[in-house]
């Protein structure tokens, strides 16, 4: 927090000095005759308004969670993530043994089966998402308002859609060992690069701060800002551009698997 705090100031100042030496410079050009007074008088009125003024600081919100509210949010979004892909699972049953043979005889069956255990497995942890955030507000303390419940509402079905939807497109290019990788992959990326178990403040520096604006992390850091603050500063830029590019894949991958 404290990196942060001086970070801005620095920066802050910084901005208002250049300000007041691009004042100056102006100055100079303008007034190409004024006198060495005049000069030194100008600078030192920009200088000291230039660092008087309320200059406007990086939009970086600082907070301060209470460690248990904060792994009670990040481990229900870790057990919403881990029912889903469960119940997927579970859902594939013994598809690939008995009626492996019968499917190809389908055109696109295996992909309207895939539709339909991602539908299946939305509904059902749309479900237990909202069984977890009532226990949530019921168990931890939190500044919530009912008003803000929309909100809530939509960063709730978009994590289970998008982690849905990721699902859906991967399984329909990946399969056996592939497959297996893709999903470890996945598995790490929400449970370790999102905040569920590391919070995103210590991964902001790492790789250019991919880790902070992939949807996951977003979804994991809005929703502790409406839970524990019961407001959102500002909707990050890729919220709701990141879902329609993984839509538009997606739906690229299935008419392709259609047309084949």
């Amino acid at each position: 927090m404290k990196s942060v705090v001086l970070s801005q100031l620095t920066d802050s100042v910084y901005q208002r000095l250049m300000r007041s030496m691009g004042g100056i410079l102006a100055f100079q050009d303008l007034a190409p005759k004024a006198s060495h007074s005049d000069s030194i008088n100008v600078m030192t009125d920009m200088l000291i308004t230039g660092l008087n003024r309320s200059g406007a600081f990086n939009l970086e919100p600082i907070h301060l969670y209470d460690t248990g509210s904060y792994y009670a949010i990040t481990g229900f979004l870790a057990t919403v993530f881990i029912f889903a892909l469960s119940l997927f699972t579970v859902l594939k049953m013994n598809q690939d043994t008995v009626l492996k043979a019968r499917l190809k005889m389908f055109h696109f069956s295996k992909e309207r089966l895939l539709i339909i255990r991602a539908l299946i497995t939305w509904f059902y942890t749309m479900l237990w998402s909202i069984v977890g955030v009532v226990w949530i507000m019921f168990s931890i303390p939190n500044t919530f308002e009912l008003y803000n419940w929309p909100t809530l509402a939509i960063h709730l079905s978009y994590y289970v859609t998008f982690f849905n939807t990721v699902v859906i497109t991967h399984r329909t290019f990946n399969t056996g060992l592939l497959n297996s990788i893709s999903k470890v992959i996945l598995a790490i990326v929400i449970l370790v690069l999102s905040g569920l178990t590391i919070p995103t403040i210590f991964l902001q520096h790492i790789a250019n701060g991919v880790f902070n604006i992939q949807p996951f992390a977003v979804v994991t850091n809005q929703l502790l800002e409406i839970i524990l603050n019961n407001y959102i500063l500002e909707l990050h830029p890729s919220f709701y551009p990141s879902f329609i590019a993984l839509l538009i894949i997606n739906l690229a991958v299935l008419v392709w698997r259609y047309r084949q």
